[in-house]
């Protein structure tokens, strides 16, 4: 890819698709932050390798533009994350809907972190997808 402008805007909507993909079985909520999430994740992902090895290094397009990357970023750690991240959200969307006696700040503060969870998950599976763009 030509410049940083593509490879971010590639990587973005790589991320979304893959994570829209991985979220289209929960909420319309759920999956709008996922979303949100994977689209900021691609955005990073795709700039993660001229990050790491500029343009102006020596070893430009070496090591962490290879197939060995790829294959790092394609593995399972990040797969993993995402299935932790959703889970606690979960764990805190679950808190939130029991019937459990909250004060509205802790109520708040449930909501806040489901969000906050979804959205890493999102973020997880965009990284993936921007960096392997």
């Amino acid at each position: 890819m030509p410049d940083c402008r593509t490879h971010t805007q590639v990587g973005a909507i790589a991320g979304v698709t893959l994570a829209g993909y991985h979220a289209r079985y929960e909420t319309p909520v759920d999956l709008m932050t996922e979303l949100l999430g994977g689209a900021i994740g691609g955005y990073v992902g795709g700039r993660l390798p001229d990050l790491l090895e500029p343009a102006t290094f020596p070893g430009h397009r070496d090591v962490a533009h290879s197939c060995v990357a790829l294959g790092a970023a394609a593995g399972l750690a990040l797969e993993g994350w995402r299935r932790e991240c959703r889970t606690r959200a979960t764990a805190y969307s679950e808190t939130v809907a029991s019937p459990t006696v909250l004060s509205d700040y802790q109520r708040a503060i449930c909501r806040l972190l489901d969000f906050l969870w979804r959205l890493a998950a999102g973020f997880c599976t965009g990284l993936q997808a921007g960096y392997i763009s």
